[in-house]
């Protein structure tokens, strides 16, 4: 079985980062702050994945650390990508708002769930 390498997680990324970028500049022509803090919450699902599956590897002792790096990285540059280009057209501020709001809504809906 081959093993997963820092080239196929970059590869993935570009993958990722065209999809995510393309869809964040029709929002962004679009002016839909809220799509685009949307496009931030999956990004942000994407770390906390890669977090929950590279604290279960480093646990077994199978973590590639350069593969995780990679992937972080990647993830990080992807969201920078997105709220510069929202600030490029003038919705940074709105784009935080809402992702603000957001968060605080999944936070709110994570504590529902562990209580019902």
């Amino acid at each position: 079985m081959a093993s997963y390498s820092s080239e196929d997680a970059l590869k993935e990324l570009k993958e990722i980062e065209s999809k995510f970028l393309y869809k964040t500049e029709n929002f962004v022509r679009d002016k839909n702050p809220e799509a685009i803090a949307r496009i931030l919450l999956a990004i942000d699902n994407e770390l906390f994945e890669t977090e929950s599956e590279a604290r279960r590897l480093r646990l077994s002792g199978q973590l590639d650390v350069n593969v995780y790096r990679t992937l972080i990285d990647g993830y990080f540059g992807l969201q920078r990508q997105v709220i510069e280009l929202s600030e490029k057209y003038g919705l940074g501020r709105d784009v935080r708002d809402k992702y603000s709001f957001l968060m605080v809504e999944v936070s709110l809906a994570k504590r529902k769930e562990a209580y019902t």
